[in-house]
């Protein structure tokens, strides 16, 4: 069995390959995820490989809840943190 990607649910009708996720749920394309972000009615972000394996495979994905601009700065910070103690 080969795996098939859904296709894009954004403007383009799926000509293009999925690599994003919104947080409503519906995956886009590039092209198609930057004018979601552009025009601001979704946070949408690049999915990560084995995301993409589990779409093919046919199952779900966990909900996607964005995080804020602070949030993850502070993570940020406290990985470099981690890193630097001996």
């Amino acid at each position: 069995m080969t795996a098939t990607l859904p296709r894009c649910d954004g403007w383009c009708r799926g000509a293009n390959p999925i690599t994003h996720i919104g947080s409503k749920g519906y995956v886009y394309c590039a092209e198609c995820a930057r004018e979601r972000r552009w025009a601001g009615s979704e946070s949408v972000r690049k999915m990560r490989a084995w995301e993409l394996d589990r779409i093919a495979r046919g199952h779900a994905l966990n909900s996607y809840a964005p995080i804020t601009r602070e949030e993850s700065d502070r993570r940020d910070q406290e990985r470099a943190e981690a890193t630097e103690r001996p």
